[in-house]
């Protein structure tokens, strides 16, 4: 098989993965918890960068046409409109850095630096936003937004380390 219609083939695995990983969801208030994170981490730490790009980009546009892949099993412009939006296409920026800061993965330090950097992407992209939408201060949202989703976030990105390390020996 080409490697173009190998990394296809991935891409929408990943897409399926992270979309699957969003709709297992604890509905908390204001965000909700859910695995989207990880799956979005696990991607950009697998597939080479236009298809990690490219793996996100479908999983948001699959909501924006209004399948339910998001938490909560919602789609639709609302949702990416709505207060938690800005973490959903925070994504995308978020997998591009940690692919490209990761590099080859090799280095442990070097990844987890990706990761952390990932996420602080997604962090401020969803704070600020979420401030946008509701009106709020942007340390309140935050606060709010992030604080409280530090650990989870941290066992994500070392759960997606770990695996996508697991599962690289096993990539052609």
């Amino acid at each position: 098989m080409n490697s173009n219609l190998r990394n296809l083939c991935r891409c929408a695995l990943f897409a399926a993965v992270i979309c699957v990983c969003s709709v297992i969801t604890i509905p908390i208030s204001p965000v909700p918890v859910n695995l989207a994170l990880f799956g979005v981490m696990l991607t950009a730490l697998l597939l080479p960068l236009r298809w990690t790009v490219a793996a996100v980009t479908v999983y948001v546009a699959l909501g924006l046409a209004g399948l339910p892949v998001f938490a909560g099993m919602q789609g639709g412009l609302g949702v990416l409109a709505g207060p938690t939006g800005g973490f959903i296409i925070g994504y995308i920026p978020c997998v591009a850095l940690i692919n490209l800061v990761s590099g080859d993965g090799k280095s442990l330090i070097r990844t987890a630096a990706a990761l952390t950097a990932g996420c602080a992407v997604c962090y401020v992209c969803g704070s600020l936003w979420y401030a946008y939408v509701t009106g709020g201060d942007i340390l309140y949202s935050f606060a709010v937004c992030t604080l409280p989703f530090l650990p989870a976030d941290a066992v994500k990105a070392a759960g997606a380390l770990i695996i996508s390390r697991k599962v690289k020996k096993g990539l052609v």
